[in-house]
Formats: C-alpha cells, sequence, structure tokens
C-alpha cells in the first residue's frame, strides 16, 4: 500500500477517451427563474449562490465553457503516450500476486521454523525477479502473452518455493 500511495504500484491502464473534456461549470446554474433562483438559495443557502455567481462570471471572462470535441488520431496517440510514460513501473495485477507468493512464503516459514529455508529463498528471490522484471522489460503496452513470457521464469521460481511452503 506504501508502494501505491507513492506511485511506484498502479494502474498501467492505457485507455484514452476520444472526446476532449469538457470545460468546468459554476457549482450551481445561475442561468435561471426568479422563482427557481429563489429555491436554490434556500436549498443550498446564500453563500453557495454567490459563490456559483464568482464561478460563472470567471467562466464568462474567459470565454465560456469549452465544449467537448472529438480528438484528432495524434491527439489520441499522443495522449496514450503521454500515459504510457505516467504509468506506474509495477502493474497492480504482478503487484497482487507476488504480495500473495510472498505471504504463503512468510506463512509457511512461520509454520515450520526449523525447515530447510533454502526454497523458500529461492521463493523470495523468483517473487523479487518478477518485481524487477516488471520494472525494467514490461511496459504498460506490452500484450499479456508477453507479459507472461517474459514473467515465465521468475513466476515458475516463485511457484516452486510457495510449493514447497505448502
Amino acid at each position: 500500500m506504501i508502494l501505491s500511495s507513492l506511485g511506484v504500484v498502479g494502474s498501467q491502464n492505457l485507455i484514452v477517451d476520444s472526446f476532449s473534456d469538457r470545460g468546468q461549470t459554476a457549482s450551481l446554474r445561475t442561468n435561471v427563474s426568479p422563482e427557481c433562483k429563489s429555491a436554490m438559495i434556500d436549498l443550498h443557502g446564500q453563500a453557495a449562490w454567490d459563490t456559483a455567481l464568482v464561478e460563472q462570471g470567471a467562466i464568462d471572462v474567459a470565454g465560456g465553457v469549452a465544449d467537448s470535441v472529438r480528438l484528432a488520431p495524434e491527439e489520441v496517440s499522443e495522449l496514450r503516450a503521454q500515459k504510457e510514460a505516467d504509468a506506474a513501473p509495477i502493474g497492480t495485477g504482478v503487484a497482487t500476486l507476488m504480495v500473495l507468493f510472498g505471504l504463503t512464503l512468510a506463512v509457511s516459514r512461520g509454520v515450520s521454523p526449523t525447515s530447510n529455508p533454502a526454497p523458500l529463498l529461492i521463493g523470495g528471490l523468483g517473487i523479487v525477479l518478477a518485481l524487477l522484471v516488471d520494472i525494467v522489460l514490461i511496459r504498460p503496452s506490452a500484450s499479456p502473452g508477453a507479459t507472461v513470457l517474459l514473467l515465465a521464469v521468475p513466476l515458475a521460481t516463485a511457484l516452486y518455493g510457495s510449493a514447497h511452503g505448502a
């Protein structure tokens, strides 16, 4: 959870919307009838109405609310490239699997502390290797097949240690 908070572990989703974001709007609609205005003030309070008037004034000065428009294919690919550059180095799926393997190894060591620790250490090495492979070799745009192939040896090593621990 700490690594997730620091941005080391996180989503590697590259889905980009094909439309631009709509501009910011005021917190309350201000172009309403006098009856609706008094009802909104009764419901939300005078301070909220005054805040909405200030927000709408700033939006009007800036040229109004920007409409959402269809992005060009070049803009979509630029946004996707930026999203890939900003993605966390370790994906949530790989991190979750490695945490589960780590818990298996830790519990098995705790259950039988006098057993030979070598298989558990090999499994731990597999976990570390899998995380390093995810950081160094696997890009967010990698296919699932490529990801499995790159993680095959570290996963087999982690599975060996976990199977021994189980």
